[in-house]
């Protein structure tokens, strides 16, 4: 599974959802959200850093359930994570 992490400098949540995933040994890349992606990915709803996109969907903010659902697919211990504001 390709997981994106979308972050900010000096982000809290950034640091949380990227140490989560370390935990978990889930690669991801990590992208510097710029001006333009910024005002791409509020265009679609997501308001705050980080914003995660991956195979089964996206979401923005500190989500520990949704990253917790992620390392559950990539371990194959489920069929699919739940739908998060499809991106």
């Amino acid at each position: 599974m390709t997981v994106t992490v979308y972050t900010k400098p000096d982000c809290i949540s950034c640091d949380l959802t990227k140490r989560a995933f370390d935990r978990r040994g889930v690669e991801y890349d990590e992208v510097p959200l710029t001006e333009e992606l910024t005002a791409e990915f509020r265009s679609k709803g997501y308001l705050s850093a980080p914003i995660v996109v991956t195979d089964e969907g996206a979401w923005y903010g500190l989500r520990p359930d949704y990253i917790n659902d992620t390392w559950k697919v990539i371990r194959g211990k489920v069929g699919g994570a739940r739908s998060h504001n499809g991106a």
